[in-house]
């Protein structure tokens, strides 16, 4: 985990130790700066990504767009969002869903493909002795007509040279012996 990412979960820990706020419910307008004067000590990025990740999670948009009061820093509900924060949040939420179920959707698919994958290499493996099979096969046949083609064909002529040499070995032996 980076060091900004803890800082950023260090900072959330915080307002969550520090904060009267419900879980998830929708903060006042302005809570940013707000936070930055009540923690001088946090730095203004860390404020900012923790309260990004608390406002796009699930629960918060959900509690947004059913229109559940906005909350001060010191949790008093104030005011509801208006319809146009309302439309939003739900159109987010949404979004989240949707890109939830094609994750869910992918994931599943891969453990699918996970557990065809064993069919395809037995599939491949079967494919590969089979075209082998065929290379040999095709190899044979090659051979055995070029076999049948010399066998057509008449002994080639010999020399004179050609028919004296086994004489002359014939006659090597007999002077040897």
């Amino acid at each position: 985990m980076s060091e900004f990412k803890k800082r950023v979960d260090a900072t959330l820990t915080i307002f969550r130790e520090q904060e009267p706020w419900e879980p998830h419910q929708p903060l006042m307008l302005g809570i940013s700066k707000a936070l930055r004067e009540a923690f001088p000590e946090l730095d203004k990025r860390h404020i900012g990504c923790a309260l990004g990740h608390y406002t796009s999670s699930l629960q918060y948009l959900r509690a947004l767009a059913h229109g559940q009061p906005r909350l001060d820093l010191d949790g008093v509900p104030g005011d509801p969002p208006s319809e146009e924060d309302r439309q939003a949040a739900a159109e987010q939420l949404a979004e989240q869903l949707a890109a939830r179920e094609q994750r869910r959707v992918a994931t599943e698919q891969g453990r699918k493909d996970a557990k065809l994958q064993p069919k395809w290499d037995e599939a491949l493996a079967r494919a590969r002795q089979a075209r082998l099979a065929q290379e040999a096969r095709k190899a044979e046949r090659q051979a055995q007509e070029e076999a049948e083609r010399r066998a057509k064909e008449p002994p080639p002529r010999l020399g004179l040279e050609a028919l004296k040499a086994p004489a002359r070995a014939r006659k090597q032996l007999a002077v040897a012996s």
